[in-house]
């Protein structure tokens, strides 16, 4: 029962980020041309983030996949990381910065940005690696398709 609904729920996310994207695609030219390249790096990096936590559930709708993905604590602490810092701190900030309630002329902002999304980055690359080391270490009980 609780695969249906995983598969229900991945479905939803997959067609609502479809339509989001088309969205999108009609307003880029004011994404272009009223956004600060630090707003529109943020954007990016909220557009990236959520675009790899629906591709992550997309991969766990493998039998094998998701009964080990949820035992792998790297794996679980990159997902939400995915959710928290990538898409809705991100969010946050762009969001903040639209609404001049910080300052995108800043360089202390523009240092902390750039510091935020390279730890942020990092952070998701190792959580990953590590957890797909671990997953594939034992490569011989562990079955794709």
């Amino acid at each position: 029962m609780l695969k249906w609904i995983n598969v229900f729920g991945v479905l939803l996310q997959i067609v609502a980020f479809v339509y989001f994207y088309k969205m999108l695609k009609t307003n880029i030219t004011y994404f272009k041309t009223n956004l600060n390249t630090t707003t529109k790096s943020i954007y990016i990096l909220v557009l990236f983030s959520l675009f790899f936590k629906i591709s992550t559930q997309l991969l766990n709708l493998m039998p094998d996949l998701f009964e080990v993905s949820h035992q792998i604590r790297n794996l679980v602490i990159g997902f939400i990381h995915l959710t928290t810092l990538g898409i809705i701190t991100g969010i946050l900030f762009g969001v903040l910065i639209e609404n001049k309630v910080l300052d995108h002329k800043s360089k202390i902002l523009s240092y902390g940005i750039k510091i935020f999304s390279l730890g942020y980055i990092l952070n998701e690359v190792l959580l990953f690696l590590q957890g797909g080391f671990f997953l594939f270490r034992n490569r011989k009980n562990f079955r794709i398709f």
